[in-house]
This record gives structure tokens, sequence and C-alpha cells, in this order.
């Protein structure tokens, strides 16, 4: 059994400033916000919505047909959630404003917030109009409109400072450079298991279209047929369907790595009102080690699905999973 990382490369991190910042967040959600339901982590990652295992799905009959180039559909997410594993509506950014597939369908009726830019990038603008107009309605919503929550975010360019002082109500705390990787909790596993949801029901969808019954070729013009026909809205319907299927205990268990113990058990000892915060204390098992294993099944269930006789192996779909080309985010 191969191990797999699916939190990506921790090069140059700041173990100090981790620990520093853990220790005075959790000195700050012991003091101010005792509801594990007020304080929400939010992270943007980068999806190819309809990508293939490209280095092992093609059969030799597929390559030498040739004249099939694999579309691609491109977005930016903005996911999160809470401590207590209650999730947010998921921002979805695309190209265009008005995709055709949406028919005549209101961008409103989404069951994702729709947003457009030019090469589907994730933008300080987008970030601003998310924060007021569906962030802080979010927060109306489930906790009336004296709430007070507490949201952390990693300190890139497109969270501007200013952003802070927006709404008195939310207190934003940004987390110090170079630490994201080992203490930001969607970046902990969750939006991994996202990803590999995600790609499970695509390949799902994918076989369920094949047709064991057809010669290769003409299964395998099938299956281009369903790539070809795959759109943006298809898309949404599946993010929308994964992030649903990400579990409540899988968020929680990733806010363990950015409190700290030791202070929380302190915190606890004398303030009644911090029980809620009790399975915070203790060790968890890593959501890597779920991710592991679930796309460890999705690689044998692929390599077992008889029609379209794909041989995945395990880094083939670990970098499709981790696609994320948020590199060229704008400002």
């Amino acid at each position: 059994m191969t191990s797999i990382n699916l939190k990506g490369e921790k090069e140059s991190n700041d173990a100090v400033a981790a620990e520093s910042f853990k220790r005075n967040l959790t000195k700050v959600i012991a003091k101010y916000y005792k509801d594990p339901t007020k304080v929400y982590n939010v992270d943007e990652t980068g999806l190819c919505t309809n990508k293939l295992p490209t280095r092992t799905y093609a059969s030799a009959n597929a390559l030498s047909r040739g004249g099939f180039k694999q579309p691609k559909i491109r977005v930016s997410l903005l996911l999160g959630g809470n401590m207590a594993g209650e999730k947010l509506k998921p921002v979805v950014i695309g190209k265009a404003k008005k995709p055709r597939a949406f028919g005549n369908m209101q961008i409103s009726s989404l069951s994702v917030y729709y947003k457009a830019q030019s090469n589907a990038w994730m933008t300080s603008q987008i970030f601003w109009r998310w924060f007021l107009e569906h962030f802080i309605d979010e927060m109306e919503q489930r906790h009336g409109e004296s709430f007070e929550v507490c949201l952390i975010m990693d300190n890139c360019s497109l969270h501007p400072p200013m952003i802070a002082d927006l709404d008195h109500r939310v207190m934003v705390l940004f987390l110090p450079p170079n630490t994201t990787a080992i203490i930001q909790p969607m970046d902990q596993g969750v939006i991994a298991n996202f990803k590999v949801k995600y790609h499970d029901m695509l390949y799902d969808s994918l076989l369920n279209h094949s047709n064991p019954m057809l010669y290769r070729e003409q299964d395998e013009l099938l299956s281009e047929n369903f790539y070809k026909q795959f759109n943006i809205l298809d898309a949404i319907y599946q993010i929308d369907e994964a992030w649903k299927q990400v579990l409540a205990t899988t968020i929680q268990r990733t806010w363990n790595k950015l409190l700290d113990p030791v202070v929380l058990k302190d915190e606890i000892a004398t303030d009644r009102n911090l029980t809620s915060f009790e399975g915070f204390t203790n060790e968890v098992p890593a959501v890597v080690e779920d991710n592991q294993r679930m796309l460890m099944t999705l690689v044998q269930d692929l390599n077992n699905c008889g029609p379209l006789g794909l041989q995945v192996n395990q880094e083939d779909l670990l970098d499709i999973v981790t696609d994320d080309f948020l590199g060229m985010c704008l400002i």
C-alpha cells in the first residue's frame, strides 16, 4: 500500500508562528466565542471539473484513432465551514456571466453562489462581494441579526485587511504567513475530501454513460460524447452534491490542528460554558488518512469497472484530486 499525501507541499512553513497563533486563537475563542458554530474558516481552491486520468485512461485504439481533445471546464471555488462541521454555501467562479447551459435559469436559484471572471479566477472584488452580500446574509439567517462570529482566513492578497472593518459583528482573523498548510482547517483534508468525492461522482456518471454491450471503439465514442456534453451546470450540480457529502465530523476533526489542546483544557477547567469544546482537546485520526483510503478505493473501482477497461494508478488520480490552478489569482 502506497502512502499518499493529499495535503500538498509543506515547504517553508513557519511552525513557531503557527504554534503562537494557535495559543492566542484558543484564548480568543474561549473568551468571546463559546459556541463552536460561531467560528468559521474559508479557503479557495481550483477544480478542473471534467478532468480524466490522462496518462492511463485511453486504450491503444483510442490513442491511435486520435482527434479527441478532452474539453476542460475549470472553475475556482470558495469553501468553508465552522467548528461544529456546518458548511457554508459554496462559491463557484466560472468564465461566463451567463453560461449557455443555464438557459432561462435564474442564477440566484442555483445551489451555489455563481460568479464570473474572464479566467475563472478568484479576485479580491469577488471575495469582497461574497463577504458583504452572502456571508453576512448567511450569518443573519443562522444566528440572528445581532450575531457575533469569528472568521479565520489566510493572509493572501485576495483577502484585503480592511475587510476586518466592514462589519463589527464579524471578527476577522488572518493566519500568519506560511502557516496555512499546517493549521488551516480547510487545508487539513476538507478540500481534498471534497475533491475525491467529486471525482468519484464524475467517474460514476461516466461509467453509467458507457455501454458494456458495445464494442470498445463504440463505447469509447460514448465516453467522448459524455465529456463533450458535460457542461458548467452539470459541474455545479456535482459540486453541490459532493460538498453535501463531506461529513460534519470530517470538518470538525480538522479544527484540532488550529487549537492548542493544553490552553483549551485549562480554559475548559475554569469555564463550564466551554464544555462543547471538550472534543477538540483529544487526538483524532487525520482526515488525510480517510482521503487516502477513499482514493485507493476509487482507483480499485475504476480498474475493476469492466466496460471501459481503465488502468488507473494512484499517482495519476492524485494529480487530478490535488489539481489547483490558483497560482494566478487576481488582486
